[in-house]
């Protein structure tokens, strides 16, 4: 999933293109910023088909946007890029929130994280408080009013989210790239 837009995407699409590894350059069906930059994350894991840790995920996702800052730098490229993602095996979910621009925010991100996501006596749907948690919701904005169950992603961070035989993280970290003032 992408939820923003990379500034001057046609004048980078080339040279993301011509990085990728054949495979994933024949995947590419469309013409989307979104499909070219899931191709270029694909392409910063060891093998897009096999199962990674989760650390690996988070690396090639932040790797992935530093390429395409990288590609916009190259080509001369101005203007800001959101770069919200968020990617999934099924057992690993990385999520970023990222603006390359010092002073405008990127798109809102929330997650909830819980027992479970369902509607209370009230009619209310909440995320559970008990454990095991074992609920991980994204969206770019909260999905309910209650304040209180949903957290925002700050800025030029990433939430990396593991579920593995009952162990059950979430972590939210800051990605170590530098905002360019626009």
């Amino acid at each position: 999933m992408h939820n923003g837009g990379i500034a001057g995407f046609a004048s980078i699409k080339r040279r993301l293109r011509t990085t990728l590894r054949d495979d994933l350059y024949l995947m590419i069906q469309g013409t989307t910023d979104s499909e070219h930059a899931f191709a270029v994350f694909l392409n910063q894991l060891p093998d897009a088909s096999s199962q990674v840790a989760p650390e690996v995920v988070g690396e090639a996702l932040e790797a992935c946007i530093k390429f395409i800052l990288k590609a916009q730098k190259e080509c001369g490229v101005q203007g800001a890029s959101s770069l919200n993602f968020a990617v999934t095996d099924g057992t690993t979910v990385a999520v970023s929130r990222f603006r390359n621009a010092r002073e405008e925010d990127p798109p809102t991100l929330y997650y909830a994280y819980g027992s479970d996501f369902a509607m209370d006596k009230d009619k209310i749907f909440r995320v559970g408080r008990s454990e095991p948690k074992d609920t991980l919701l994204v969206s770019s904005e909260p999905l309910t009013d209650v304040e209180s169950d949903w957290t925002m992603i700050p800025k030029d961070h990433m939430l990396l989210a593991q579920a593995e035989k009952g162990e059950n993280s979430v972590v939210v970290k800051g990605l170590q790239i530098k905002p360019i003032s626009y």
